[in-house]
């Protein structure tokens, strides 16, 4: 295992600052670094100044929001590390995260979602394709038995059919006797969702139930995204197509094997939700939208029927737009004052994607309000976030870029700071920069080294154990090409 020593790491934004300004300070970062630690390495630093102007979106009928905006002037974004590899940090520097790849998977249709977390350290995912019938795979990781080292892979569901016609992108659900639910998408098939129960006493194979298959080929394109969950068992989940659904699946009734499948809510044509829902303890479901003819993207909320009626009712919480960029990659998190979370892959202040918070309107008030917690800067920053946040105890979020880093914008995972006393700002750190190459020239392999990554390539989101080591996936790279799943501990510690 390498360990990566930090000797400096410092991530901000000024407002009022001009280029000289800029430029000045960061060059003085880089001193600091080299004062600290001669030797160091991957030593980087970068400095943008800009002005924005975010435009007030006018409401659109009762329901929409207006959406509070201010000019950014001058707005100056540095950062600067420097970290130096070796087997032990040296004296006075601070020891950073380490990586650990846990498996690394075949190539061709690998990857495209990240980790369900099981019972005793397991975990659970999904390849895109690959498997004996080539129509995608579910999976199980168990860790290394006392005296072992090695992980163990074992494929619990071989799923048939062209790559096309059936396939899983997105993290699984399970419950609390270890059933596993799921869905696959279509573009020519039927999309379906589906439970896979564990082996019963006695048997070593798990088995399959189908709970709703599409009759039309291919329309709707979906479920996608994550299936959630509520208290009685019942899934809910969004599908894509010419107009975009949210849906209820409802386990069968007293004496029925059947689930019913209702349709919450129809989005106009075009507009669709992909990254999944989540749910507050009033059963109202939160969203986000693609591109819907109001901006780039909505936040929406769909409250369940008030006594004596029958149809959800459907609000826009957000439009998207400027400062917060566009085309989400990730569900929505929400804490435990009500407050929304997520982030978008493309857009904001410097162009590469932004994370964001909503905050529910106080007394008196009907505005939810708006804040950008950070926009990220591509290179060593990181870029196109995706996968949903996590956060500790003390309100700091964890997340990934599928783009940027030291290794050739491979990826990051990242640490989201809430601001101190007296503090306005949010302080980003990058816990760690995927796409570090091989050092052995990966013998065995006929090809070489696929895309010269030994930990991934483009991470897809993160889980957390209860000691705070986070877990993921990445798309790409890896010994095999295709893809990575990965532990990541903490040397700086993530607050629990």
């Amino acid at each position: 295992m390498k360990y990566l020593c930090l000797v400096y790491s410092e991530e901000k934004k000024l407002e009022g600052w001009d280029d000289g300004e800029c430029q000045d300070y960061c060059e003085s970062l880089q001193a600091r670094i080299l004062a600290a630690a001669p030797t160091a390495n991957d030593l980087g630093c970068g400095w943008r100044a800009q002005t924005a102007l975010g435009a007030p979106v006018p409401r659109q009928g009762k329901k929409a929001l207006t959406i509070r905006t201010k000019v950014l002037h001058s707005l100056c974004f540095y950062f600067a590390v420097g970290i130096t590899a070796s087997a032990a940090c040296p004296t006075g520097a601070r020891a950073s995260s380490s990586e650990t790849v846990l498996w690394n998977f075949k190539g061709g249709f690998g990857v495209q979602s990240g980790l369900t977390a099981g019972k005793k350290g397991v975990f659970y995912g999904t390849t895109f394709g690959g498997g004996v019938h080539k129509g995608g795979t579910v999976f199980e990781l168990t860790p290394p038995a006392p005296s072992r080292k090695a992980w163990t892979k074992r494929v619990l569901w071989d799923f048939s059919g062209p790559v096309y016609s059936r396939y899983l992108d997105a993290e699984l659900v399970s419950d609390k006797n270890g059933i596993l639910y799921g869905a696959t998408s279509s573009i020519s098939g039927h999309p379906t969702v589906f439970k896979l129960m564990p082996p019963k006493p006695g048997k070593k194979a798990w088995s399959l139930r189908t709970l709703w298959k599409s009759r039309g080929g291919g329309a709707p394109i979906g479920p996608v995204g994550r299936l959630i969950a509520d208290q009685y068992g019942a899934l809910y989940g969004t599908t894509m197509g010419s107009a975009g659904t949210v849906f209820k699946l409802a386990p069968p009734r007293p004496g029925k094997k059947a689930w019913t499948k209702t349709v919450l809510w129809t989005f106009p044509d075009g507009v669709y939700s992909q990254n999944g829902l989540i749910m507050d303890d009033n059963g109202v479901l939160y969203g986000v939208t693609e591109n819907d003819g109001m901006g780039l993207g909505t936040v929406f909320s769909l409250a369940p029927p008030v006594p004596g009626q029958e149809t959800w009712t459907h609000t826009v919480l957000w439009v998207l737009g400027q400062p917060d960029g566009f085309d989400t990659q990730a569900p929505l998190l929400a804490d435990k004052d009500g407050a929304l979370y997520t982030t978008t892959g493309m857009g904001g202040i410097l162009g590469w994607g932004a994370v964001f918070k909503l905050t529910p309107p106080g007394p008196g008030q009907t505005d939810w309000t708006h804040a950008v917690l950070w926009s990220f800067g591509g290179s060593f920053d990181g870029g196109l976030p995706r996968g949903g946040l996590i956060a500790d105890q003390h309100g700091a979020l964890y997340g990934v870029t599928m783009y940027g880093g030291t290794h050739d914008n491979a990826g990051t995972a990242f640490k989201l700071t809430p601001p101190g006393p007296g503090e306005t700002a949010w302080t980003k750190t990058v816990l760690w920069s995927f796409g570090a190459p091989y050092g052995d020239g990966c013998p065995g392999v006929p090809v070489g080294c696929p895309q010269g990554a030994s930990d991934g390539v483009a991470p897809l989101g993160l889980i957390a154990d209860v000691d705070g080591t986070l877990y993921g996936t990445t798309q790409h790279g890896g010994r095999y090409g295709g893809g990575t799943a990965f532990k990541l501990e903490l040397g700086i510690g993530m607050d629990q």
